[in-house]
């Protein structure tokens, strides 16, 4: 995703997107459900290269609700019911680790505003992302991934992100699979909508 961005349904629920504007995966699936992503850049010859804490983005609004005594793990509620890439409409929350000024349980943020950046806080051998997602708000205790995970490709949709180096997994964009949409906040649930279809601007890049 791209700074700023929001993506809403027709229904008045966002789209979950992916937190970064380039993928590049430096560990797949591990501990079940989690992955790992080093932070990168455009430089002037349009190549992909690292970018040491590089900016995360809210993936759709939400809230802290837990950390590590440390903070470099954070936990995040969405506020409301969100698009999920495997075509579900629930609240999720999602973790992300090792950001070395990460936010205080409390701070509220709107999809798209700066959430955190890769970071080596914590246990780490360089710069990157911890990343997981769950098909549920935040229930303790937190272990190695979150109760209710599910897999990050079934989660957030990649629109506007670059696939660099994307691990083959099956990264959607919400053009791809059109939810149909439901009642949203406030809207009565016999009111009918047609589909909503985003084109993207995703790109796929390989050096």
């Amino acid at each position: 995703m791209l700074a700023g961005q929001r993506k809403v349904a027709a229904d008045g629920y966002e789209v979950l997107l992916f937190p970064l504007e380039i993928m590049w995966l430096t560990q797949g699936i591990h501990q079940s459900y989690c992955m790992d992503f080093q932070g990168a850049k455009l430089n002037s010859q349009d190549q992909v290269v690292r970018k040491l804490n590089c900016p995360l983005y809210a993936p759709c609004s939400c809230r802290c609700v837990a950390r590590s005594s440390s903070g470099d793990w954070c936990v995040f509620d969405s506020l409301d019911k969100v698009h999920r890439a495997d075509g579900v409409l629930s609240v999720i929350s999602f973790q992300i680790g090792h950001d070395d000024n990460p936010p205080q349980v409390g701070a509220t943020f709107t999809q798209g505003q700066l959430i955190g950046h890769t970071g080596t806080n914590g246990h780490v051998t360089g710069d990157h992302l911890h990343f997981n997602v769950a098909g549920q708000h935040y229930t303790a205790p937190w272990s190695s991934y979150l109760n209710g995970s599910i897999q990050i490709y079934n989660g957030c949709y990649v629109d506007d992100t670059i696939l660099y180096r994307d691990g083959d997994y099956s990264w959607k964009e919400y053009g791809d699979t059109p939810t149909p949409p439901g009642p949203g906040p406030g809207q009565p649930r016999d009111k009918k909508f047609p589909w909503y279809i985003i084109t993207s601007k995703k790109l796929h890049r390989n050096y």
